[in-house]
């Protein structure tokens, strides 16, 4: 397993050419889907597909590209997570099971053993303790879901004791769908008379969560259901399923589930355990089938997820009151293909769009949410590259790719043991393999990248003192991003007891973004590394500091480590 390392009105459809100043202040979302449709072109995809929404007022925009139309369906991959847990937390809500039911509680052969002390949360929120690579029964039809479970329970070694490690994957999630199969029979035997394990799944999802809410979303195998990751789905029917949850259970006056139950959805369970595997930076929280991306300064959630490999995106973002989906199929992977990163710029493009409101900064006439240069007079809005930056503001006007030198980076952190950044398991000796690494730097894409975030290149430079100007060693010029985030395995380690720093900084064809400020607000000088390609303008990044007292202002955004 490798590591991978987001209330306004309706949009005024049919909406076309230059904002005036007599236009509506509708959200204009002509630069989120620019940005999602070069990247579809740059992969080949056939189709892509964007869905915007808020609680409130429902379906702001939706649109489908290339060749998809209303009833493209795609795997969804691990966003189908959310959706089994929603499965979960409806039998949780009438009391057919609860978070704290055991697997002995469900399957008395396993009392007394490490396996029989899983709890349903932690089967969910990958806590069990289980090695959670999926098992080789997962995803043949050849076996039952039951059957499945119950070869996991047995075979499966395990890694900790139950409720103490984090490690995503599959396993514990085929473990607790047998467990909601058992509680749902005990409590409902008629409805289970002749139906086999697999199917009885199959039937809860569609009485509790597909049939009230009239969407098309399915399992794929209807023998033994990946209950991690076994469903298709159109635009529509996850758009359905999504604002249900960002509507604390509810959706067009059709109630799934309580708030209580997405609530428990939205508790970080990964936070207080050690971290053996994640796809994920060890900050971000895990709850039950959905991702806590981004919190306040208050410890709140403010963005959540539940990513699906191929790339389908469903996100909501508390600070700007907005969910959406960004849909597409890479079958190289949503990291391999840069489907998070760009569904990570659309998020913030969008946050930025729906909070500037209905004011007109600048005093052009064009209110800011739909302003091409919302802090610069520009009452004319030409945009000749088509990218949704106005030309006056646009720093390559004839270049639809880049707008803007980019941001500072962001949260870079040095990774060592004891995560594992692959994982394996030899089933003739029976051990388990965990390799990690000492060294590897790892950041955010900037906030404003200023182009299409996924033609960002990174220098990365070390430095053994708060100086990256004097010191400095170029590690790495000219980085592409990795994965689903952006890091760089880095050659050198820290000594017993010393400390190094890195300065990731982002490029773009416009320049070098800012090097980032230190925890007294000072800007950080940084030395640039060599130029190594022909193009684009390179050097800068983000800013990786060296030690800072934990106690300090929450301006410091990076962190090291002591050796």
């Amino acid at each position: 397993m490798r590591r991978l390392g987001f209330l306004l009105l309706p949009l005024i459809l049919g909406w076309s050419g230059f904002p005036t100043a007599h236009a509506q202040c509708d959200p204009s979302f002509e630069h989120a889907e620019h940005v999602l449709e070069t990247h579809r072109l740059d992969r080949s995809l056939p189709g892509a597909g964007i869905s915007i929404f808020s609680p409130a007022d429902g379906v702001l925009h939706s649109n489908l590209f290339g060749q998809w139309g209303a009833n493209t369906f795609i795997p969804i991959a691990s966003a189908t997570k959310a959706v089994s847990a929603a499965v979960i937390m409806s039998l949780v809500d009438d009391g057919t099971l609860s978070l704290d039911t055991t697997v002995a509680d469900l399957m008395p052969q396993y009392a007394g053993t490490p396996n029989g002390e899983i709890t349903v949360a932690m089967a969910f929120s990958h806590t069990s303790g289980l090695y959670n690579d999926s098992w080789s029964c997962i995803g043949t039809n050849t076996v039952t879901l039951g059957e499945c479970a119950e070869q996991i329970l047995n075979e499966a070694p395990r890694i900790s004791a139950p409720g103490e490690t984090f490690f995503y994957g599959s396993n514990s999630m085929h473990v607790a769908g047998r467990m909601a199969e058992i509680a749902y029979c005990n409590r409902f035997p008629a409805s289970c008379v002749d139906v086999p394990s697999g199917r009885i799944w199959i039937q809860i999802f569609n009485e509790r969560v597909k049939n009230p809410l009239g969407i098309g979303l399915f399992y794929t195998n209807n023998t033994n259901p990946t209950i991690a990751g076994g469903m298709f789905s159109r635009l529509s029917d996850y758009e359905t399923f999504w604002r249900m949850i960002i509507g604390g259970g509810e959706v067009d006056g059709v109630r799934v589930l309580s708030q209580a139950a997405v609530d428990e959805m939205l508790v970080d369970r990964a936070g207080a355990t050690k971290i053996y595997y994640s796809p994920a930076q060890p900050d971000v929280g895990n709850g039950l089938g959905i991702w806590m991306f981004e919190r306040g300064a208050d410890g709140e959630t403010t963005i959540y997820s539940d990513p699906g490999k191929f790339g389908l995106h469903p996100w909501y973002d508390a600070v700007a009151d907005i969910g959406g989906i960004v849909m597409l199929n890479d079958a190289a992977g949503a990291g391999a293909g840069g489907g998070r990163h760009i569904s990570l710029q659309i998020q913030q493009i969008l946050r930025r769009q729906m909070l500037a409101g209905s004011g007109d900064g600048d005093g052009d006439g064009v209110c800011d949410a739909i302003d091409r240069c919302p802090a610069l007079f520009d009452p004319g809005q030409e945009d000749a590259d088509a990218d949704g930056i106005g030309d006056a503001c646009d720093c390559a006007p004839a270049d639809p790719r880049t707008w803007a030198v980019p941001g500072a980076t962001g949260r870079l952190m040095f990774y060592g043991p004891p995560t594992c950044y692959f994982t394996s398991y030899d089933p003739d000796t029976g051990e388990v393999g965990c390799f990690g690494t000492r060294n590897l730097a790892d950041w955010l894409q900037p906030i404003q990248p200023g182009a299409i975030v996924t033609d960002l290149r990174y220098d990365v430079v070390q430095s053994s003192s708060d100086d990256f100007v004097g010191d400095g060693v170029c590690a790495v010029s000219d980085d592409e991003r990795s994965g689903a985030f952006n890091n760089q395995y880095l050659t050198d380690v820290p000594a017993t007891g010393g400390k190094f720093g890195y300065l990731a900084r982002p490029i773009n064809a416009c320049g070098s973004g800012p090097a980032g400020f230190d925890s007294t607000g000072s800007e950080i000088l940084a030395r640039d590394c060599p130029q190594r390609t022909q193009g684009a303008a390179l050097t800068q990044t983000q800013e990786l500091r060296k030690s800072c007292p934990k106690d300090e202002p929450e301006a410091i955004t990076l962190k090291l480590v002591d050796n």
